[in-house]
């Protein structure tokens, strides 16, 4: 069996842990480029390809490492599942399918959104979404049916959050002076905010926890269903940031007055 790397992709995505899991979770105005080879005849083989609005991106993951049987998802309760049930990109074949947004063909280069994918990962086809074929919105999907019901009716979100005065403080000033925004950290830990590899929770010693986002740290104290979210900080060290050239680091405006301020 022989595979044929056909392009790659381009997207703003640098990191496994700040790239969206599945594409629609990264429904955004950021686009990303699938920009194919000059292989012979791959300008005909896009023709017509332009009218259509969705197409599926199958992909190489190239830096998956490894597969597992069984996987922890996400989202839900803690159970793990057969591997073959999720989307984890952990598979025997790391091949990867992704439903984006085509917005624009020209020449060898895609211009497409809703990107859940690294910059640099190798495209291996392109296929049109087809809506009246590949649409089943009422077909049975397991455990995810499950996690969707506790979603609608609340039960999939015991925890209460809270922000102590200096998190709050953190927060709004990221937000409106950097447009850096960690409101969505809530349903996150509203849903769990026990120790989650996948939602990069981890253990403190002292018995506080903290929540990673792109290259920002948040401090948690729990306590049974309540959370307080104590403190933001930069995942980067003071001697990183300093010694980074401008422009370098995720956020970098906003880490730089960050350490300057906090």
């Amino acid at each position: 069996m022989n595979l044929r790397e056909i392009g790659v992709v381009r997207s703003v995505h640098d990191h496994l842990a700040r790239t969206p899991r599945q594409p629609g979770a990264a429904a955004s105005e950021r686009e990303a480029l699938v920009v194919l080879h000059p292989i012979a005849g791959i300008t005909d083989a896009l023709r017509d390809l332009a009218a259509m609005e969705r197409i599926w991106l199958i992909t190489w993951f190239d830096r998956v490492r490894g597969w597992k049987p069984m996987v922890l998802p996400p989202r839900g309760p803690r159970v793990k599942r057969g591997v073959f049930a999720t989307r984890s990109p952990h598979r025997p074949n790391p091949i990867g399918l992704s439903l984006v947004r085509l917005l624009e063909v020209r020449g060898r280069t895609l211009r497409v959104a809703d990107v859940d994918l690294l910059d640099g990962t190798p495209v291996l086809d392109l296929k049109p979404y087809h809506p009246t074929v590949e649409a089943w919105p009422d077909a049975r999907a397991g455990w995810i049916d499950e996690l969707v019901r506790a979603e609608r009716d609340g039960s999939a979100f015991p925890n209460t959050v809270t922000w102590s005065e200096r998190a709050a403080a953190q927060r709004d000033w990221l937000w409106t002076e950097h447009a850096v925004d960690l409101f969505p950290l809530e349903d996150v830990l509203r849903r769990d905010a026990t120790p989650h590899p996948y939602r990069r929770i981890e253990a403190l010693p002292g018995g506080e926890l903290q929540i990673a986002w792109r290259a920002w740290r948040l401090r948690l104290r729990v306590e049974g269903t309540a959370v307080e979210i104590v403190a933001v900080g930069s995942g980067y060290a003071p001697g990183v940031i300093a010694a980074t050239p401008e422009g370098a680091l995720v956020d970098d405006a906003a880490q730089r007055a960050f350490a300057e301020r906090w």
